[in-house]
């Protein structure tokens, strides 16, 4: 991740990082919803150490996922969608002003 936020930096671009939605747990496809907080803790420090500033997709939705994401899924209602690209939205206008 380092070696991508350095080549994306060398291009001069303006980098934003977006912490990845929660995920249910799926034993059978061997994912957890905890490595998924685990993994945003790790990402978040990168993006830190390289002064990336981070858009917390995983906090903003959290305390919509009954009403917004659909059951035992990792995708979200059209509702759901619409919220996240709107928290996407206000992110980048933040760091284009």
């Amino acid at each position: 991740m380092e070696e991508i936020v350095e080549r994306l930096q060398k291009t001069g671009a303006k980098v934003i990082w977006a912490s990845t939605t929660p995920i249910p747990d799926n034993p059978a496809q061997k994912q957890t919803a905890a490595s998924i907080v685990d993994k945003n803790k790790i990402a978040a420090e990168i993006m830190s150490k390289y002064g990336i500033p981070t858009d917390d997709l995983f906090a903003a939705i959290t305390p919509h996922l009954a009403k917004l994401q659909n059951p035992n899924d990792v995708h979200f209602k059209g509702e759901g969608y619409d919220f996240l690209g709107a928290k996407v939205s206000e992110a980048i206008l933040v760091q284009i002003k």
